[in-house]
């Protein structure tokens, strides 16, 4: 029997719907910059240092829900959000539902 197969395979190349597989694809080269999830490495260090430092309004979060998303959180909680910002709570649940993306 393996002395039929390189009859078969010879057969099967000069047919006329029979095609070799693709060559391989070159892979792209690195970025400039290291990414991790879409944000530079540099962005990182910058929002790290400020938050860090206590600057924790600085955030995109902090814009959309400011109060919310600060040092006052409950970290171990089942609700994080701080007692006392629950308007900013339903603020965040507002705009979400109205986010033009779904």
């Amino acid at each position: 029997m393996n002395s039929l197969e390189p009859f078969i395979r010879r057969e099967l190349e000069n047919q006329p719907g029979t095609q070799l597989p693709p060559p391989e694809l070159p892979q792209p080269e690195k970025p400039g910059v290291p990414m991790t999830d879409g944000t530079p490495m540099a962005c990182r260090q910058k929002n790290a240092a400020a938050f860090l430092a206590g600057d924790v309004q600085t955030s995109v979060m902090a814009h959309y829900a400011p109060g919310l998303f600060s040092t006052k959180q409950k970290l171990h909680s089942r609700h994080p959000a701080p007692d006392e910002d629950t308007a900013a709570v339903l603020e965040l649940v507002e705009w979400r539902e109205d986010a033009p993306y779904g």
